[in-house]
C-alpha cells in the first residue's frame, strides 16, 4: 500500500499490521460526530466478468472535524475504484483518489 496524504506525506506501511496501525491513526485523529460525506456513484464499467472500474465522487459538505478542534475545510473528490470478483465478493483491489479543485 503506498499512500500520499491530504496534507502531501507519503506513507507506504509494510504488512498488515502497518496497514491496520495506518488507518487506525487517521480514523483516530477525526471527530466522527459530524463526518458524514455524500457519496455518488458516477460510473462503473465492467471490464470482464470478475472485475470492474467504478467512479464514485465524495462529498464532505461540512469538511473534516479533527480531535482538537482543527477542522479540515470543505472539498470533494473522485474515487476511482478497481474491483476484482473473488469467492462470490467484490473486493476492491486498487483505489485512486483525485481532491477536485475549488470552484471559489
Amino acid at each position: 500500500m503506498q499512500i500520499v496524504d491530504r496534507f502531501g506525506d507519503w506513507h507506504h506501511p509494510i504488512g498488515l499490521e502497518a496497514r491496520e496501525q495506518f488507518w487506525k491513526d487517521g480514523i483516530e485523529m477525526t471527530s466522527r460526530k459530524d463526518f458524514r460525506p455524500e457519496c455518488t456513484v458516477q460510473h462503473v464499467r465492467l471490464i470482464g466478468l470478475n472485475a470492474a472500474v467504478v467512479q464514485v465522487m465524495v462529498l464532505y459538505h461540512e469538511g473534516i472535524a479533527l480531535k482538537g478542534g482543527d477542522r479540515i475545510s470543505p472539498f470533494s473528490e473522485i474515487h476511482t475504484l478497481f474491483l476484482a470478483k473473488a469467492q462470490g465478493r467484490w473486493l476492491i483491489s486498487a483505489q485512486d483518489v483525485v481532491q477536485q479543485s475549488s470552484s471559489e
